[in-house]
């Protein structure tokens, strides 16, 4: 279904922050829209950079909707060894061990070239647990984003005494 709305703000705001303050999309997501033009406000095709105004009516196209819709978002345990972005050398990255054969369940998209899947933080080379990849903006501002409110919990194994000088450079 696509998305329509009317614009009731005080002040003229731009319309890829009003979509992503409304929880549509990112701001880039609604930038890429925009040049697609995907996004009518008042039934005409917006601009990069335009605003809108009180009282104004914004369009989200059907094909804009769908494509927001199928976003990938996934969930997985990243082994010791895979590196959460971008590989430097002869690195793994986490998103080459996503692939049809290793998703459980049925999903609506299969990860392939043309994902875009970003790490939702990262765990480090040495570390192994739960990582989030997704293309979808508006999860990502949720979980890493600087309002986020996610407690993230993490545990950590040592060697040797535990001290209070070493709990600090830890910390």
């Amino acid at each position: 279904m696509a998305w329509t709305k009317t614009y009731s703000g005080d002040e003229p705001l731009r319309i890829n922050k009003w979509l992503a303050l409304e929880g549509v999309c990112s701001r880039r997501e609604a930038d890429s829209l925009i040049e697609q033009g995907l996004v009518k406000v008042d039934g005409e095709k917006a601009i990069s950079g335009q605003k809108i105004e009180t009282g104004q009516t914004l369009d989200l196209a059907q094909k804009a909707s769908r494509r927001l819709d199928n976003q990938l978002s996934i969930l997985f345990h990243k082994p010791i060894g895979i590196v959460s972005g971008t590989p430097e050398g002869d690195e793994i990255p986490a998103v080459r061990l996503i692939s049809g054969d290793s998703l459980s369940g049925k999903s609506h998209a299969i990860p392939g070239r043309y994902n875009k899947l970003a790490p939702l933080g990262r765990l480090d080379k040495d570390s192994r647990g739960l990582l989030i990849m997704s293309e979808d903006g508006v999860l990502a501002k949720a979980v890493i984003g600087p309002e986020s409110q996610l407690d993230k919990e993490y545990l950590v194994k040592v060697k040797g005494e535990v001290t209070p000088d070493k709990l600090g450079k830890l910390r």
